[in-house]
């Protein structure tokens, strides 16, 4: 899962600069009844969610765009909006972001996407009910 397009510093500097804090995103999701957690829907290198999830800053690599071979930082790809996260088929649930960890922003089939290093998940869900906000 890779962005198609990536924004330019300033334009995200500025978009960002517009937004309260934190930003209000989506993600998309799948649950398992094995494990009773949920799991990203494309590449599940990061395992089971939790209420609270974050990429370590020292293992935070360099990808490519679909288009135009850009480089960004990889991290959680989150949807501006419901309808963008829907496009992936699975669970849609609302999180927050905090402006300082936005990585990138581009777009990711047609929907403004950004990248992130920690988001928190803000929908209540039976999956995190037995874990405290970190």
């Amino acid at each position: 899962m890779c962005l198609n397009t990536l924004w330019t510093k300033e334009r995200t500097k500025e978009w960002l600069s517009k937004k309260s804090n934190p930003l209000i995103v989506y993600k998309t999701v799948q649950s398992s009844i094995l494990t009773g957690g949920i799991y990203p829907i494309i590449q599940n290198t990061h395992g089971r969610y939790k209420k609270t999830n974050k990429v370590d800053k020292r293992t935070l690599t360099t990808v490519h765009t679909g288009r135009g071979n850009k480089p960004y930082k990889a991290g959680y790809h989150m949807c501006l909006t419901k309808k963008g996260a829907k496009v992936w088929f699975g669970k849609v649930l609302k999180c927050e972001v905090k402006k300082k960890d936005v990585l990138a922003i581009g777009t990711q089939n047609n929907h403004t996407a950004i990248v992130t290093r920690e988001f928190t998940f803000i929908d209540e869900d039976e999956h995190f009910k037995d874990q405290n906000k970190e």
